[in-house]
């Protein structure tokens, strides 16, 4: 199972960010706004993943799961709150400027 949610993280993202970054300039502000949160996001998860991966066995031994799942849905976890999170603050952005 683990290595699924890997796989998922690592080629899911990217595929969903090129489509969602096809006819960008036709799309809603909160579109656009998932579009970015999503790339930061992904791009914090791998740095992330990145990072555990760094540290070294030692550190991560007792037994913890938190290493696995850092390194497994630490990309997929990134792009799902940037994506929310960037829409999120679009949706705000704008109900702002109308007022």
């Amino acid at each position: 199972m683990a290595h699924v949610v890997l796989l998922a993280g690592v080629f899911a993202p990217p595929l969903l960010l090129l489509s969602m970054g096809h006819a960008y300039r036709h799309r809603s502000p909160r579109a656009r706004g998932a579009f970015w949160g999503g790339v930061v996001g992904y791009g914090a998860g791998l740095v992330l993943a990145a990072v555990a991966m760094l540290v070294p066995a030692v550190d991560w031994t007792g037994g913890s799961p938190l290493r696995e799942l850092v390194l497994h849905a630490g990309p997929l976890a990134g792009w799902l709150v940037g994506v929310g999170v960037g829409r999120a603050l679009a949706a705000r952005r704008r109900r702002n400027s109308h007022s």
